[in-house]
């Protein structure tokens, strides 16, 4: 499945609106289960921001089970050698966590997951038909590359961690507005380039030097994302 590095599970990015099944008394949850849902924004690093929804349900006061979905759009220009390539992601997540709260009297919590990645990712550039391109010691003319097309692969599951802190606008209350933040990481990427030419001439060493030089920008990828997410939301 072909998927950006980009990737950075915008899903596990964070939120949380707590519809729940039972009263909350003395600022204390009462046993039992608290059924959720959210809607959430998360940055993804230095990508830009991605939007989703999860649902979640807390079985006492202090674990939480979440299953999210998010969309994450990115159009940008990348620089691969000396050639600019276009690059475009479309990508869709679906995660699953665990959170703790390590103390039932406080909002913080520290969460474990894993994603699983839906996308493209891919790249298109045109190479200068008046300049020399040498690749793994062969020089060809920019004519002779043409326009190259290339994808990044990663890992289709990848886990995560990270903590954050739930902010209860009326905690002894039933129903209320709450706030919530999220910070973690996504790692295990294991991106992977692949680079193709659609020229159609006939160079015999072309497509193997071409994935060659694709497979040294591959260790240049990032294999891990920081995700900063906020919720807001409401429990009934």
């Amino acid at each position: 499945m072909k998927v950006s590095r980009f990737i950075v599970m915008t899903n596990i990015a964070v939120s949380s609106v707590l519809f729940s099944n039972h009263l909350w008394a003395g600022g204390d949850q009462q046993q039992g289960w608290t059924f959720e849902g959210a809607l959430s924004a998360a940055k993804i690093g230095e990508l830009g921001d991605s939007y989703g929804a999860n649902a979640a349900i807390r079985i006492n006061k202090k674990w939480r089970f979440r299953v999210g979905y998010s969309q994450f759009d990115y159009v940008n220009q990348r620089t691969l050698g000396t050639i600019q390539f276009n690059e475009t992601l479309d990508q869709q997540n679906i995660s699953l966590n665990v959170d703790w709260y390590p103390y039932s009297w406080l909002g913080f919590y520290t969460t474990l997951g894993i994603a699983r990645t839906d996308g493209d990712y891919t790249l298109t550039g045109a190479a200068d038909a008046s300049t020399n391109y040498a690749l793994q010691g062969t020089l060809y003319n920019g004519a002779q590359l043409g326009t190259l097309n290339g994808a990044v692969a990663t890992n289709d599951i990848v886990p995560y961690i990270g903590v954050g802190y739930t902010f209860y606008l009326k905690p002894k209350s039933r129903q209320g507005w709450f706030a919530q933040a999220e910070v973690g990481s996504l790692f295990g990427l294991n991106p992977t380039l692949n680079l193709q030419s659609t020229n159609p001439s006939n160079l015999a060493n072309l497509p193997a030097d071409l994935q060659a030089e694709a497979n040294s920008e591959s260790s240049k990828l990032n294999d891990s994302y920081m995700i900063y997410g906020l919720s807001i939301g409401y429990r009934f």
